[in-house]
């Protein structure tokens, strides 16, 4: 039985994740909104002149919305993180006993589940914000979907 439980413990898998992939994450983010960015402000001049100026605000206004949004996403990640890269799994003595091996095997299934139950969801919603800032800025100024109020 002990043989089987120590092959195994290795079976579950530990996402990693560090502040220094948040860091890069994070560059990532901000590289992609440049380029939509760059796109966006290539207007000739007599395009500029059709474009409505209310159109233009509220552009920028759920632009702005959403990069406050992303501010606050990556203060949640990166202390969530920092808790992350604390937990401790590994012990600093051998494990022998069954109790050792229960507690190392709940320490990883600890961490693991704190990684999709708090850090995950955090990255799938910077994700969907980065997609709708890129949205924004590449949709035309016909699109109705910025008078919509959320």
């Amino acid at each position: 039985m002990y043989n089987d439980i120590e092959n195994n413990m290795d079976e579950i898998i530990i996402p990693e994740i560090t502040k220094k992939d948040l860091i890069q994450v994070n560059d990532e983010y901000f590289k992609t909104i440049c380029c939509a960015l760059d796109t966006y402000l290539q207007y000739d001049s007599d395009e500029l002149e059709e474009i409505d100026i209310e159109h233009i605000k509220l552009k920028e206004l759920k632009y702005n919305e959403l990069m406050n949004q992303n501010i606050d996403i990556i203060e949640k990640l990166a202390f969530n993180v920092s808790n992350y890269e604390q937990m401790e799994i590994t012990q600093q003595y051998p494990i022998r006993t069954m109790e050792q091996i229960e507690q190392y095997l709940q320490n990883r299934i600890t961490k693991r589940l704190f990684y999709f139950n708090e850090i995950n969801p955090l990255l799938n919603e910077m994700h969907t914000n980065l997609n709708e800032i890129i949205s924004i800025l590449e949709s035309d100024e016909s699109d109705d979907e910025l008078f919509i109020c959320y």
